[in-house]
C-alpha cells in the first residue's frame, strides 16, 4: 500500500499510476501512449458525469435506456455495434472473460433473443453494460494493460457508444461548453 508521503515523493504521474491500479510502470506507459485508451477514458468520464450524475451504477441502466430513448436518443446509428457486441456474446467463453463473477439478467436476457428481437431500450442497455465491463476490467478486474489493450476494436465501439450518449445528453441540457467557447 502506498502512504501519502510516498505519493507526494513518486517522480512522475505515470508511477503514481501504475501503482494506483496496481500495474508496472512500463504497461501504463503504454496504456498512455495508446490514443484508443485515452479516447475511452475521457469519453467514460464525461459519460458518468452527464449521463449518470458522476457515479454509474449497474442498477440505474434500465432507467437509463428507458429515458433516453423516450427523449430521442437514435440507437439505430449505432446497430453496428449491437450487432458486433450481440454475435460476440453469444460465445460463452467470452461473455465470462466480460463479465467475471458479475451477472446481468437484463444483459442475458438480451443475448438470449434474436437481435432481430430486441427493443431499442435493450439494446442500449446491452451497449452500457459492455462498456461499463470494459471500464470496470481496466480499473478493477484482473485484466492487465496488455489484455485490455487487445481489445482495441471492442474499445472503439464503446466510445463510440459513449460519444453519442453524451453528445445526445449535451443536447438536451448543454453543460459542458465555456460561456468563451467560439
Amino acid at each position: 500500500m502506498v502512504t501519502v508521503r510516498q505519493i507526494r515523493i513518486m517522480a512522475s504521474f505515470n508511477e503514481w499510476f501504475a501503482s494506483l491500479i496496481g500495474q508496472s510502470q512500463h504497461q501504463v506507459e503504454r496504456l498512455l501512449r495508446d490514443r484508443t485508451a485515452i479516447q475511452f477514458f475521457i469519453a467514460w468520464s464525461l459519460f458518468e458525469s452527464k449521463c449518470f450524475g458522476g457515479y454509474v451504477k449497474t442498477s440505474d441502466f434500465d432507467s437509463y435506456a428507458s429515458k433516453t430513448i423516450i427523449s430521442g436518443f437514435e440507437v439505430s446509428a449505432l446497430s453496428a455495434n449491437v450487432e458486433h457486441f450481440h454475435a460476440r456474446y453469444q460465445n460463452k467463453e467470452r461473455f465470462k472473460h466480460l463479465m467475471h463473477t458479475q451477472s446481468s439478467g437484463r444483459l442475458n436476457q438480451a443475448l438470449s433473443l434474436p437481435i432481430e428481437n430486441l427493443s431499442a431500450e435493450e439494446c442500449l442497455h446491452l451497449l452500457v453494460f459492455v462498456a461499463y465491463r470494459f471500464r470496470n476490467n481496466i480499473f478493477h478486474g484482473n485484466k492487465g494493460v496488455d489484455t485490455w489493450l487487445s481489445y482495441s476494436e471492442q474499445i472503439r465501439r464503446c466510445t463510440e457508444l459513449l460519444q453519442a450518449c453524451v453528445s445526445h445528453a449535451e443536447a438536451k441540457l448543454t453543460s459542458l461548453r465555456s460561456d468563451d467557447a467560439a
